[in-house]
């Protein structure tokens, strides 16, 4: 490698497509093999929840059309819910101590990594 900083590389931040996220010759895992180390995966924010949407609807089973239902009545109903009722799971003190101590982590590293200059601003928004 050219600017010899591959034993700098920690992680890699990439979209959700196939060609990235394939198991056995995705572009993440060709990295890894070509760098010989095993590497952060830190999918875009902006794609994740697609992978989360694409789990559910699968999990409903196929769709009868190009509506999925659950997503029509969800959005249909959105004007009902209580925003004001909202709540994180570490509201839930049995789901707060199981991950205290992954959070206490996560928290010192993004708070270490604001500290330092950050190229783009939707890194620094993700951190804040």
């Amino acid at each position: 490698m050219t600017w010899n900083v591959t034993d700098n590389v920690k992680c890699m931040c990439f979209d959700t497509t196939s060609v990235n996220t394939r198991l056995k010759n995705g572009a993440c895992i060709l990295l890894q093999q070509k760098l010989d180390k095993d590497l952060l995966w830190f999918a875009c924010r902006h794609h994740i929840l697609e992978i989360i949407l694409e789990a559910v609807v699968h999990c409903l089973g196929p769709a009868k059309g190009p509506e999925i239902m659950l997503f029509s009545r969800f959005r249909s109903n959105w004007q009902f819910i209580d925003l004001t009722a909202f709540q994180t799971s570490l509201s839930d003190q049995s789901i707060s101590t199981a991950v205290s101590h992954v959070a206490t982590d996560i928290t010192a590293f993004a708070e270490m990594q604001l500290s330092q200059y950050q190229p783009r601003e939707d890194y620094r928004e993700l951190l804040e």
